[in-house]
């Protein structure tokens, strides 16, 4: 037996590592196993250690990012954008039924951007634009509506609400739209704007004012009723009339600038009220400083103090933002005239001659005018085409009344039609030939009158809506007061104030 001497740990060479043979492994004593070789820790590779954990952290901070780029794609593709189309779409509805039509426009238009293809917005957005009389884009608007499957009812109304706008009223359509109103359609508020507009047009005068005072009955509370009311007496030449509903309509929507504007601005043209029509003046140019109807009224106000050169600084802002107002250039003369100024006041009325020659307020000053510049012959032509306008005028006011027992009578609408031809009110005496071929539509005189209409005015570019005559879409003379030309204008002496113009035609009747 072999004895291994142990060294005690005092003795020299204690703790020391045993030898080794030739591999490098400690050489153990006979007899004892080799130790297995160490396992490496859990989750790591042989040769790796815990370099293994960094990489799995990557990997899941990795994955969130993904997660949170994925989330905001959606979040700022889908999820916002059809928030942000919802909220414009409810605003707009919201608009629409108070009557607000730009506004709701412009939230529409909002939702289309950020959810394009809403058959609802879409349908909302056809209706908004025919409304407001823009034809094209209400058409394109419907289309895509149409296609998307939005409710075919609706839009066949919209599809005939449109004929009625673009051609003028017919009589089966006009019942089954009326009939709709009756058992009220949702969309009774809807249908009655479409069938106002398209009778005053039409110059169907009569039964436009049936239509709105059905209207204002239904929604008692609705300004734009009471302001096309409006709007439509002024045309007829009521003027007392119209300002009771420009009244109403102010009263109803006091937060509705424009209606405060219309209600100061013929307060003032009439002379009446000027207190109250400063303080809605004054009220209205804290928002809307720039309006042309605005700006107008300040300076009658401002006249009537006698504060003529705060009137015209008024009209310099006007004519400098508004150059085509034409009331705002009839008032300057007359304020010129007024002052002894009578070259001025020519400078303005010949302006006004080039786009309005035959406006019965322009031919009154232009003969005052020319009576200060000392030159009687061109005083006595234009006195002498007030006095045949007014005549005209007179004759209308008698044959009208005899339309109230023979409304159907050709003739007599003719006969209208040339006295509007004969004062230079084309537009007008077009509408007239046409309502007496609605009464009869073989009516010989009217036919070779508007062929000679034709011939003359749209062939040789003259009539800008001569396109009416032909029943062209969308071309049809508008009744009363034109945009930035209302009537009558500005103030005269009293005892020569203006007549009414001379007034569109009662509708004959419907079968």
């Amino acid at each position: 037996m072999v004895k291994v001497r142990t060294t005690p740990a005092s003795e020299p060479g204690a703790g020391t590592v045993p030898p080794t043979s030739s591999g490098g492994t400690p050489d153990l004593p006979a007899g004892t196993p080799p130790k297995p070789p160490a396992k490496p820790p859990t989750g790591t590779s042989p040769g790796t250690g815990t370099a293994e954990a960094p990489r799995s952290i990557r990997r899941l901070i990795l994955l969130l990012g993904v997660l949170v780029i994925l989330l905001t794609v959606v979040i700022s593709t889908v999820v916002l954008p059809n928030w942000k189309a919802s909220r414009a779409l409810a605003q707009a509805k919201q608009l629409l039924e108070r009557n607000d039509l730009q506004p709701a426009l412009d939230q529409l238009q909002i939702a289309d951007a950020a959810r394009p293809d809403h058959a609802e917005t879409l349908y909302l957005l056809s209706q908004t634009f025919r409304r407001l009389e823009r034809i094209p884009a209400s058409v394109e608007a419907r289309e895509k509506a149409r296609k998307l499957g939005w409710i075919p009812e609706l839009i066949q109304m919209e599809d005939e609400l449109q004929r009625l706008l673009e051609r003028g009223p017919d009589d089966a359509t006009m019942k089954r739209m009326l009939a709709y109103v009756e058992v009220d359609h949702p969309e009774k508020r809807v249908i009655l704007d479409g069938l106002a507009r398209s009778l005053s047009n039409a110059v169907y005068l009569n039964e436009a004012s049936i239509v709105l005072t059905r209207w204002t009955t239904l929604f008692p509370d609705d300004w734009l009723a009471y302001r096309l009311r409006g709007e439509l007496s002024e045309s007829f030449g009521d003027l007392d009339k119209a300002l009771e509903d420009y009244r109403k309509s102010a009263e109803v929507r006091p937060d509705r600038v424009e209606s405060q504007i219309r209600l100061a601005v013929t307060l003032a043209r009439r002379r009446e009220d000027f207190a109250l029509a400063k303080e809605l003046l004054d009220a209205a140019s804290k928002s809307d400083p720039t309006n042309a109807e605005l700006l107008e009224g300040l300076a009658r106000c401002a006249w009537n103090d006698g504060n003529s050169d705060q009137a015209r600084a008024f009209l310099d802002r006007l004519q400098a933002t508004h150059p085509d107002h034409v009331p705002g250039y009839l008032l300057r003369a007359t304020i010129d005239l007024a002052d002894n100024l009578p070259n001025e006041s020519l400078k303005s009325l010949k302006l006004v001659q080039a786009r309005l020659p035959n406006q019965r307020e322009l031919l009154y000053l232009l003969s005052q005018t020319y009576d200060r510049l000392n030159q009687p012959t061109e005083a006595k032509r234009y006195a002498d085409r007030v006095q045949e306008i007014e005549s005209a005028n007179r004759e209308i006011l008698t044959l009208i009344k005899q339309l109230s027992e023979k409304p159907a009578d050709a003739p007599l609408r003719f006969r209208i039609g040339e006295l509007g031809m004969k004062t230079g009110q084309l537009d007008q005496a077009v509408s007239w030939y046409q309502s007496a071929l609605a009464a009869d539509p073989n009516y010989k005189p009217a036919q070779e009158a508007l062929a000679a209409y034709f011939q003359t005015h749209v062939l040789g570019g003259a009539a800008p809506q001569a396109g009416a005559m032909l029943g062209q879409p969308g071309t049809r003379p508008q009744p009363g007061p034109q945009p930035g030309m209302p009537s009558p204008t500005g103030p005269v002496p009293p005892a020569t104030n203006p007549k009414p113009p001379l007034v569109g035609p009662p509708a004959p009747p419907r079968s």
